[in-house]
């Protein structure tokens, strides 16, 4: 990298860490990426950035950017094993077969990247995505206790109409404009004691 282009690098950090500072998370998180634009294995960018994403809770985000990161290591890693071996092609031919027992290349002498940032870069990655795949297999048995539950309260619903219906059917019809036998009894009887009184009156005049 250029010493113009580290400059600029420089001052993206400090404007991106002073956004941090005052709680201007968007800025930062934009100003983090846009130096990991041009330095796509910027450590301090990347770390930064991976934490304010977890702060904000952007697991999204943040899941798609770990698996960037990890894939521009590997290239950088193999970049840079790739560039000695072309500095030192004889000394990589003697060393190759050490280097497979160690395990450090494969059996085509590509590298085994054994890099502590990409490892602990794997780690989150797949404890990130056990995590969504987690929560996503939670979401998906609440919707269908939902529904379940929904159908159940439904079929219920439509139960107890049915046998409303059923029972309404069935049952003997009362007419409203006959009065029960009692009343008309007692009717009757009210009906005779007031023509009784009214008979008995002339009687008790004339005596």
């Amino acid at each position: 990298m250029r010493k113009r282009a580290r400059i600029i690098e420089q001052e993206k950090l400090e404007k991106a860490r002073a956004f941090e500072l005052a709680a201007d998370f968007p800025q930062a998180i934009k100003t983090y990426r846009s130096v990991l634009s041009g330095n796509p294995v910027h450590l301090k960018a990347a770390s930064r950035l991976l934490i304010l994403l977890r702060k904000t809770k952007d697991s999204s985000s943040e899941l798609k950017l770990l698996k960037a990161l990890i894939r521009a290591q590997k290239e950088h890693l193999e970049t840079v094993h790739q560039n000695w071996i072309t500095k030192h092609p004889g000394l990589a031919e003697d060393t190759a077969p050490l280097a497979k027992i160690l395990g450090l290349i494969g059996k085509k002498n590509q590298p085994i990247p054994k890099d502590e940032i990409l490892n602990k870069w794997q780690a989150r990655l797949l404890a990130l995505e056990k995590r969504l795949n987690a929560k996503g297999a939670k979401a998906r048995v609440k919707s269908r206790l939902k529904k379940s539950t929904a159908a159940l309260k439904q079929k219920s619903k439509y139960a107890k109409a049915t046998a409303g219906d059923t029972t309404r059917a069935t049952s003997p019809a009362i007419s409203p404009s006959k009065p029960p036998l009692n009343k008309v009894k007692q009717k009757l009887k009210k009906a005779k004691t007031k023509a009784g009184d009214k008979a008995a009156k002339p009687l008790i005049k004339k005596r």
